[in-house]
């Protein structure tokens, strides 16, 4: 490398005046700058580019942890979610079948009940009347009332006992109070003429009471199978509760 002094020689002729060495020194001089400025920002990107290159080195593996962490956990947000309405959906199907369960239990014991009370009920009526033309009889023969048969009177009392707890088992209110009542005046039917003849009634008014009593027990007796009858059909036939219009009522 040249000496800058040796440089400025070779540069500048002898016969120059210092101002005219002046005038053509700086413009050589200043060149050099120029170019030392252009090298230091040549530096100056190369070391910010070399920072952005470490940045990008150090940030990716960061920001790829950080959206593999991202997907995991969405992921698991997701199988959650779906496990919870799987559960869900579980627990509407098991609360189905088992109402379903239930209702057809239901059904099934209001069947049965119905059809075991339709001949327990023929039973407590024909038991009702064998008791009030045994009195009849018995009134129109000695003119004062006996007790009844030891076989009649047991056949009574079971077969009324059979049909109130029977009677107590339906679920139906009307179907329920109609046998109830029917029960009342089978039981009242059985005790009336012996206290009417207690009460010091004739005969005639006492065979006179239970001629009328047969005839309203007859009556009562055809409107509860009847509404027995409707209940059943209602039991045997359940396309109603499918929404069906053949189902009867």
């Amino acid at each position: 490398m040249v000496p800058k002094l040796d440089l400025i020689r070779s540069v500048v002729p002898p016969s120059s005046s210092s101002g005219d060495f002046a005038f053509r020194f700086w413009p050589t001089v200043c060149t050099p700058p120029a170019r030392c400025h252009s090298v230091v920002d040549s530096g100056d990107t190369i070391k910010d580019v070399t920072d952005a290159a470490t940045w990008t080195a150090i940030v990716g593996p960061v920001t790829t942890l950080l959206g593999g962490l991202g997907g995991y956990w969405l992921a698991g947000h997701n199988e959650d979610a779906r496990d919870a309405r799987a559960a869900a959906r579980e627990a509407a199907a098991r609360r189905a079948g088992l109402a379903e369960r239930l209702e057809e239990q239901r059904h099934t014991f209001q069947r049965d009940l119905l059809l075991e009370l339709q001949d327990e009920l023929q039973q407590l009526a024909r038991v009702t009347f064998k008791v009030l033309m045994q009195d009849g009889k018995t009134l129109k023969e000695s003119g004062s009332m006996y007790q009844l048969p030891g076989g009649l009177s047991d056949e009574s009392m079971q077969i009324g006992v059979a049909a109130g707890r029977l009677k107590s088992r339906v679920l139906d209110p009307t179907l329920r109070k109609a046998i109830e009542d029917f029960h009342s005046a089978c039981s009242e039917a059985e005790v009336m003429p012996c206290a009417l003849e207690a009460d010091g009634r004739p005969a005639d008014a006492v065979i006179s009471w239970i001629e009328q009593k047969q005839g309203t027990l007859m009556s009562s007796y055809t409107a509860v199978v009847d509404l027995l009858g409707e209940q059943l059909r209602c039991e045997l036939d359940r396309r109603y509760l499918a929404g069906e219009s053949g189902g009867q009522r």
